[in-house]
């Protein structure tokens, strides 16, 4: 019972274990090839630890509407929910998402092509149980 105590009271100490990026075009929310090749590695290794859950946060560059850019977001995240959820059985309870909107620059980084496109993405944190 103490050791059942114990690991029940340790429930909530995930610790990171990868982190992916998933790239998005402009105004789209279609995986591209390179996104799905990330995600077919996070299903592997979701797979091999039934613990283990995902965090995505969504994000867009910041050329458009702040509601614009959440819908976006939001879609972006569930393009790679559905994508885990419909390819692989992944339990829905293992996926925690939030579509974050813009991303603002960073102070003194200056707004271009490349800086937009980093921004249009899906960050993964996998998580695993501490134990």
């Amino acid at each position: 019972e103490a050791a059942f105590n114990q690991r029940f009271n340790n429930r909530n100490k995930y610790g990171q274990v990868d982190t992916k990026l998933v790239y998005f075009d402009f105004n789209k929310a279609d995986l591209k090839d390179e996104g799905i090749n990330e995600l077919e590695e996070i299903a592997k290794a979701l797979k091999a630890d039934p613990n283990a859950v995902l965090e995505l946060q969504g994000f867009a560059d910041p050329r458009v509407t702040d509601k614009y850019n959440y819908g976006l977001t939001r879609d972006r995240v569930d393009a790679v929910v559905r994508y885990l959820v419909q390819r692989h059985n992944i339990d829905l309870r293992r996926i925690y998402a939030v579509g974050m909107g813009k991303i603002t620059q960073a102070s003194g980084e200056k707004a271009n092509k490349d800086t937009y496109a980093k921004s249009r993405r899906v960050e993964i944190r996998l998580l695993a149980p501490q134990s």
